[in-house]
C-alpha cells in the first residue's frame, strides 16, 4: 500500500477510534458556546480536535504497527484507564465541574497515536495533543473567572464612546443610563468564553497554515482584536437604538442575531486576510508520492496490510474501553465550576431546608441541633443514644470531593464508592481515645437559583455490635457495575480491600443517591 493511503487509513482510524472513546464526554457538554456560562467553549475544542487531525495529514505520518509501539501505547492507556477511574472516585462530583474526562484526553490521544504511528507519530503530532488539554475548562478557569471584570471594561468603552457622541448617559458599574431608563452591559454580552472558543476555533486552522509562527500567533491575536473591536461596535449600536428608539427595539431586532454573526464574520474575514500575515496554502497537504511498482500484491504489502489491521485494532479496542468506561457520565450531576457561589447571597436558612430535604431520604426522626464551628448539627433518631446517628454538614464555595470534619486519633478499614450519580460516599472507622466509630462522608453540590455550593456531609455513629449489622444497599447492582470496578480500583491502589458494608452506610446511601 502507497504511503499516502496508508496515512489517510491511519487517520481515519485515529478519527474512528478518539470519536469511540469520546462521544460520551461530547454528548454531556452543551452543543453551543452559552453567553451564560463561559466553560461551554469546550465543544468548540472539542469538534475541532477531530478538524485537528485531519489536518494532520500534512505530516510525513507512516501508518504501521509494531510489538514495541503496541507495548508503550497499552501502558499509556492503563495509566489513562487508572486515573479516570482514580479520579472519579477521589473528585467524587467535582470530577464533571472541572471536566476531568476531557482533561486526560492528551493521554488516550497519545496512546491511540502511539500505536497506529510509533513513537515519532507523537512527535509529529505533538501540537494535536497539546491542543486536547484545552478540552476541559479546567486550564482556563483563571482566565474565565474574569468574565464580570472584563463586561466592566466593556461597559466603560461604551459608555465612552456614547458620552463622546453627546449622548445624555450616566454610567454605575454594568449600568448605563438615560434619564429613567438604563441598560446592562452584562456578562452575556462580552463573554470570555466567546473569545476562548473564537481563539481555540482558529488554532488548528493556523497550524494548516504554512507560515512563521509569530506570523501565525499575531494573525489569532489580531482576530480577537477585531472580535472585540467589531462587539463594541455592536454594543454602542445596541445602545444608540435603546436611546432613540427604546429597550424593546434594541433587543428584539439587532440584539437577537448580531452576536452570532459577528462571530462568524469575524473568522471569515481573518480567513481572507491571512495572506497578509504570510499564512498560505490553507488547502495544501503534502504526502510522499507513491514509487512505481508492480499492481499485483506482494507478500510485503500483504503483511503490512495485517499489520495495519492489528494496529487498527488496538487503537479501536481503546476507544471501545473509554467508551465502556465514561458511558456513566450521562447520569452523574453536573454542577459547573464557575457557577460556584463565592459570596453570602444565599442564605443559611435556604441552605439549612436543602439539608434537611436530603436527610429526609435516611427515613429516619431528624433532629436539628444547630449550628457549630465546624457546620450544622443533625441528629438521626435511633431507638437509643448508642444507636443514634450524627450528621455535621457543611457548605463550601466550590466543587468539593467531601471530607470527615471532626477530628479524630486514627483512621482505619477507609473505602469508597462511586454512586450512579457521580457522587462518591466513603467509609472508615475512626477512633478517638477508646471510642470507635462508623464515620461515612460525602459531598453534594446544590443549585440555588443557577448559584452553586457543596455541602460536607460527615455521619458518624458509636461503632458498637448494634451498629455492625451489615448494609446490602450499596452493590455492583445499585452503584452500577462500571462505577463498581472503578470504586475497586480506587480502593485498591490505597491497598484498602475491605469493602465490608456497616449499617451506617444504609443511611449514606439514601441520602447521597437523592442527588438528583
Amino acid at each position: 500500500m502507497e504511503h499516502r493511503k496508508a496515512k489517510i487509513l491511519g487517520i481515519a482510524v485515529l478519527f474512528a477510534a478518539f470519536l469511540l472513546a469520546s462521544i460520551n464526554s461530547i454528548a454531556v457538554s452543551s452543543l453551543s458556546v452559552l453567553d451564560t456560562d463561559p466553560s461551554t467553549y469546550v465543544i468548540v475544542v472539542m469538534l475541532m480536535l477531530f478538524v485537528f487531525m485531519l489536518f494532520s495529514l500534512k505530516e510525513d505520518l507512516t501508518f504501521e504497527f509494531k510489538r514495541k509501539s503496541a507495548a508503550y501505547a497499552t501502558v499509556i492507556f492503563v495509566a489513562y484507564l487508572l486515573l479516570l477511574s482514580y479520579s472519579r472516585v477521589a473528585l467524587s462530583s467535582a470530577f464533571q465541574s472541572y471536566r476531568i474526562d476531557a482533561l486526560l484526553f492528551p493521554l488516550l490521544l497519545t496512546a491511540m497515536i502511539t500505536a497506529l504511528f510509533g513513537l515519532n507519530g507523537i512527535k509529529k503530532m505533538k501540537y494535536l495533543i497539546v491542543y486536547s488539554v484545552f478540552a476541559s475548562p479546567l486550564i482556563l478557569l483563571p482566565i474565565l473567572s474574569f468574565d464580570n471584570a472584563f463586561a466592566r471594561v466593556n461597559a466603560a468603552i461604551v459608555y465612552g464612546l456614547l458620552k463622546a457622541a453627546g449622548m445624555p448617559v450616566s454610567n454605575a458599574g454594568l449600568v448605563i443610563s438615560a434619564g429613567n431608563a438604563s441598560i446592562t452591559i452584562s456578562t452575556t454580552c462580552v463573554s470570555l468564553g466567546i473569545f476562548a472558543a473564537f481563539v481555540m476555533f482558529l488554532l488548528p486552522v493556523a497550524y494548516l497554515y504554512e507560515g512563521k509562527a509569530k506570523s501565525k500567533a499575531l494573525w489569532i491575536v489580531s482576530g480577537c482584536g477585531l472580535l472585540l473591536i467589531l462587539n463594541i461596535l455592536r454594543m454602542f449600536g445596541l445602545s444608540l437604538i435603546w436611546i432613540y428608539y427604546g429597550i424593546s427595539s434594541a433587543m428584539n431586532t439587532f440584539h437577537a442575531f448580531a452576536g452570532q454573526i459577528l462571530f462568524y464574520i469575524t473568522i471569515i474575514a481573518m480567513v481572507l486576510l491571512a495572506h497578509i500575515y504570510g499564512l498560505h496554502d490553507v488547502l495544501a497537504i503534502p504526502v510522499k508520492k507513491a514509487k512505481n511498482g508492480k499492481k499485483a500484491k506482494s507478500k510485503k504489502d500483504e503483511r503490512l496490510q495485517r499489520d495495519m489491521m492489528a494496529a487498527a485494532a488496538v487503537a479501536i479496542a481503546f476507544g471501545a474501553v473509554a467508551f465502556l468506561l465514561s458511558s456513566q457520565y450521562g447520569t452523574a450531576a453536573y454542577a459547573p465550576a464557575l457557577f460556584f457561589n463565592r459570596n453570602t447571597s444565599i442564605s443559611n436558612a435556604a441552605v439549612t431546608a436543602a439539608e434537611l430535604r436530603s436527610l429526609e431520604s435516611a427515613g429516619a426522626n431528624i433532629v436539628e441541633m444547630g449550628p457549630m464551628q465546624a457546620g450544622y448539627m443533625f441528629v438521626l433518631q435511633g431507638s437509643n443514644t448508642s444507636s443514634s446517628t450524627y450528621v455535621i454538614a457543611t457548605p463550601l464555595p466550590d466543587p468539593a470531593q467531601g471530607e470527615t470534619v471532626t477530628r479524630y486519633d486514627a483512621s482505619s478499614d477507609e473505602h469508597a464508592y462511586l454512586l450512579q450519580n457521580g457522587v462518591t460516599l466513603r467509609s472508615v472507622i475512626e477512633k478517638s481515645g477508646n471510642l470507635s466509630f462508623d464515620v461515612n462522608y460525602f459531598a453534594l453540590p446544590y443549585n440555588f437559583s443557577n448559584s452553586y455550593i457543596t455541602v460536607n456531609y460527615e455521619l458518624f455513629r458509636l461503632a458498637k455490635n448494634a451498629s455492625m449489622q451489615s448494609c446490602s444497599a450499596v452493590n455492583a447492582t445499585s452503584v452500577g457495575f462500571l462505577n463498581y470496578v472503578e470504586s475497586a480500583i480506587y480502593n485498591t491502589m490505597h491497598l484498602n480491600l475491605n469493602y465490608g458494608n456497616r449499617g451506617i452506610m444504609c443511611e449514606s446511601y439514601r441520602i447521597a443517591r437523592a442527588l438528583k
